[in-house]
């Protein structure tokens, strides 16, 4: 029995490691359009909906933006999973390179990260599931809506100073890498300005 789960882990292990590997090998124009796609064509069609309602009947008008709002929550899920892995994809990739002087602890990163995955993913999941009446459950939603800020923050920090001090070779400052911090935080972004570069850190070597 542990032998089948230990074969059963390494096996999900090693297909984990593909889908990391195919992430940094996606076009970034791509995995934005993966990411995005879907919440902008569905913006579109709603918008279309909306103006067509908006001349036969008014009173349907919040109706419909009412009922689109978890949808709207939906469409943005593959975002919030695409960024998580291209997120671990930059930390698993770069972090094994990263100079001794400037090694940081991975177990932090770690535990950000898993707070973060756990706590957007099962926020947007708690959205989509309670409907148009999530606002009556702020009191649940807006707290972990803090706690994921906080925790994606310190992850965008880490893998900031990781990207920087691999380009650099030095001990680094935060108002040395506060540009790509932001990047970090706003993966997307991070996505279209430093895809190509952290590939090419990672050939390197």
């Amino acid at each position: 029995m542990q032998g089948a789960q230990n074969k059963g882990s390494i096996i999900f292990q090693y297909k984990f490691k593909i889908m990391i590997d195919k992430i940094l090998k996606t076009k970034p124009g791509l995995l934005i359009g993966l990411s995005l796609g879907p919440f902008v064509l569905g913006h579109i069609i709603t918008g279309v909906r909306v103006m067509v309602i908006s001349f036969e009947d008014m009173h349907k008008f919040r109706d419909v933006l009412s009922s689109y709002q978890p949808i709207a929550y939906a469409l943005l899920l593959p975002m919030v999973i695409i960024s998580l892995l291209w997120l671990w994809a930059v930390y698993a990739r770069l972090y094994p390179k990263v100079p001794a002087k400037t090694k940081m602890h991975s177990l932090k990163f770690k535990i950000g990260f898993c707070i973060t995955a756990i706590d957007f993913i099962g926020m947007f999941v708690f959205i989509i599931f309670t409907g148009n009446q999530f606002n009556n459950h702020l009191a649940i939603i807006f707290p972990l809506y803090v706690l994921g800020i906080f925790s994606l923050a310190y992850c965008a920090y880490f893998l900031a100073k990781v990207y920087k001090a691999l380009l650099l070779r030095e001990t680094l400052k935060f108002s040395e890498y506060l540009e790509d911090f932001f990047m970090f935080l706003i993966p997307p972004a991070g996505m279209f300005t430093m895809h190509a570069k952290i590939k090419e850190l990672i050939e390197k070597d």
